[in-house]
């Protein structure tokens, strides 16, 4: 039998090999499950197919582009307005976006498309702000420059340097895509009911609340800094800037006790800055009412109640401020 010492480089060899192996299976494995997870989510996660669509926009030329999170993106729709106000618009906007994400949104648009002649911000003011949120798939999507700001201002939303988890995490797709396998579920429970489409990043929505939802109070929270540099970053692109509300269901705006100050803040800001046009608050107006089948969440819209609000409100109030 040979001495241990002459078997050495061949069981370190043997073992090196086994090693390599079974990282290389194991890489295989989470790259097979992240692609079949990013085909779960395209089919039944609303934001992954419209993040994709709208961050590969290039050459375009809408006069007119929305920024907000869900509830603007459940409230406007172009197909709807665009008759109305005479305008060509396109809703950039998406599930948990707060202003700091919107304004990396903006930036990236206009790097690859014109500027249009005006930018509406959808402004929920009945819920905390969204800081430094981020979804995995926006980031996927951002150019380094945007990834760097990014970086810069996470520490002025969360008193830390942004984790290094989150950039890695976020480039593997089954950490990316991991809400597919929730969404999926809501599918095989719903069936049907929960189809839905995009027109021109509006999500139009066809299934429906059966009754009120329950609400809790709600503390609300303004990113004022993180509005006035969107809003900055909008004018010195010499575009024009309108601010509204999207309606909550009814109820809700009294459970918000910070919810006057917030608006007087917003509106603070609006007469602070000539390029904002007008902020119009449709929350609990007396001249427009939603039944339970108008809404397809909380404080989201179906598809019937965008169109009430698009075509009642939304629309005539942004023809005021197109010139023809």
């Amino acid at each position: 039998r040979p001495p241990r010492s002459t078997l050495f480089p061949y069981t370190t060899l043997f073992r090196s090999v086994k090693i390599a192996a079974f990282v290389a299976v194991n890489l295989g494995v989470i790259w097979g499950v992240g692609l079949a997870l990013e085909q779960l989510a395209l089919r039944f996660d609303y934001n992954v197919p419209k993040v994709q669509e709208m961050m590969a926009l290039q050459g375009q030329s809408f006069d007119t582009i929305v920024l907000g999170n869900s509830v603007a993106q459940q409230s406007f729709d172009p197909t709807v307005v665009d008759p109305i106000a005479g305008t060509h618009s396109y809703n950039l906007a998406t599930g948990g976006q707060g202003f700091l994400a919107a304004e990396l949104i903006l930036r990236q648009y206009l790097r690859y498309n014109e500027a249009p002649e005006r930018l509406i911000i959808g402004v929920f003011i009945n819920r905390g702000s969204d800081g430094a949120d981020l979804s995995p798939e926006i980031w996927s999507q951002l150019d380094s420059i945007e990834r760097g700001m990014y970086r810069e201002r996470y520490p002025f939303y969360e008193e830390a340097r942004l984790p290094l988890s989150f950039p890695v995490f976020s480039a593997v797709p089954a950490f990316r895509y991991r809400r597919s396998l929730n969404e999926g579920a809501k599918y095989l429970v719903a069936g049907d009911a929960r189809v839905a489409e995009y027109r021109r990043g509006f999500l139009a929505t066809r299934y429906h609340l059966s009754a009120a939802p329950h609400f809790d109070t709600v503390i609300g929270e303004l990113d004022a800094p993180g509005l006035k540099r969107l809003v900055d970053v909008a004018t010195e692109a010499g575009m024009d800037v309108l601010l509204y509300e999207p309606p909550s269901h009814p109820g809700l705006s009294q459970l918000n006790p910070s919810r006057e100050a917030q608006l007087a803040e917003v509106e603070q800001i609006a007469r602070d800055n000539p390029r904002i046009l007008s902020f119009r608050s449709f929350n609990d107006d007396a001249g427009l009412t939603y039944a339970h089948e108008d809404w397809s969440g909380a404080n989201h819209l179906a598809v019937e109640g965008a169109e009430k609000l698009c075509t009642e409100q939304l629309g005539p109030w942004l023809e005021d401020f197109v010139v023809e």
